[in-house]
This record gives structure tokens, sequence and C-alpha cells, in this order.
């Protein structure tokens, strides 16, 4: 890829966080929250929740779809449930074995386990969900910029899963090689296997 290539993308996938932001805050608090509802209940109607064993959430930061009831109603399934925590280099798996009473803010201001908490190999997950600021329903994500999520997905194991409000769905996205895609995508219309973009 050419700099002058490479330079595009970094334009156009700025482009594209502004537009999706944008329509993230024209939502109304009770349209966001309602989907988020949705999406909860969707996650919970499919196959790949009730068999995973070991799940990885994300903390919802403003705007994102609120996922933080899955984590009671995992615990008492009986899964293993984690979130991402920041351990000076990297992204690890960190078990929430108390729920989000084990939780402080981390590196970035983001909910997550207490730096004394157990980690889970990232290679036994069954089932990751994912946030991110746009996505198409072929599974392209645009995270924040970062690449912090695109690394940790490459190193997990499981089924990946974009978690997302309708209005962040999009025809296309720019992307790079190393950007990650999901294999499913859960909106509050709900659950798209993204390699053959056909809704369950």
């Amino acid at each position: 890829m050419s700099g002058a290539t490479e330079h595009s993308v970094v334009v156009a996938k700025a482009e594209a966080r502004q537009e999706s932001r944008a329509r993230l805050e024209s939502m109304p608090v009770a349209v966001r929250e309602e989907g988020s509802r949705r999406i909860v209940a969707g996650v919970r109607a499919q196959p790949i929740w009730r068999e995973a064993k070991r799940v990885l959430l994300f903390a919802p930061i403003q705007l994102e779809p609120d996922v933080r009831g899955l984590c009671e109603v995992g615990m008492k399934e009986g899964k293993q449930i984690c979130l991402p925590r920041w351990d000076g280099r990297e992204y690890v798996a960190a078990w929430m074995k108390r729920g989000w009473a084990d939780c402080v803010a981390g590196q970035f201001g983001i909910l997550e386990p207490c730096s004394d908490g157990e980690t889970l190999s990232l290679n036994p997950l069954d089932l990751v969900l994912v946030p991110g600021i746009a996505w198409t329903r072929c599974g392209l994500r645009l995270g924040r910029g970062k690449g912090y999520y695109d690394r940790l997905l490459a190193a997990t194991g499981g089924i990946h899963c974009g978690v997302a409000f309708d209005e962040q769905v999009v025809a296309e996205l720019p992307f790079e090689a190393h950007d990650v895609r999901v294999e499913f995508l859960f909106t509050p219309s709900g659950c798209w296997r993204c390699r053959s973009a056909q809704a369950d």
C-alpha cells in the first residue's frame, strides 16, 4: 500500500467516524435504551450465546449499546464472564467473578476488572462481543483508531460478534489489512451472519 493510499484510508476512516458519531448523538436517549434492551434480548436468544461457556463482554462507553445486563444473566447461567483489561501493553481477558462489583475505571477511563483479578487465556473464549463506531453487514468494523481491539480480536479464539445500533450500520467502510472482521452482527433489528449478509 502506498503512502498516499494509506493517508487516504486514514482520512476516510476519520470522516466515517465523524458521520457515525453524529448519527449516534442525534438518537434520543430513550431510543438508545430501547435499542440496548432489544440487543440484549436478541443475544440471549441466539444459540451462540446459549452454548458459550466463556464470554468476553465490553464495558459500554458513551453512545455505545448497553450490554451490561448480559453479565448478570451469563453468571446466573454458569458462564465465565470476562472484560478486556489493560495490562500496560495490551488488552487481556479478565474474569468478572463478582460481576460489575469487581470493576474500576481503567487506563482509558473504561470499566475493567481490578488489576488483582484472574486473567483467562484468550484462545478458549467461546464468544466475544465487540463494540465499534460503525459496521457493515459483511462484518467490517470501524474502531476508535488506536488498533487495540483489532489486536485483541486477532489473538482471541471463539466467535466474534459485533454489537451496534442500526444507525451504525453502513453500506461500506474503508479498511486496511490489519482490520479484523466479525462473524456476526447484533443490532436491535436482529442477528446477521456477516459472511452471507443474511438475517437470522
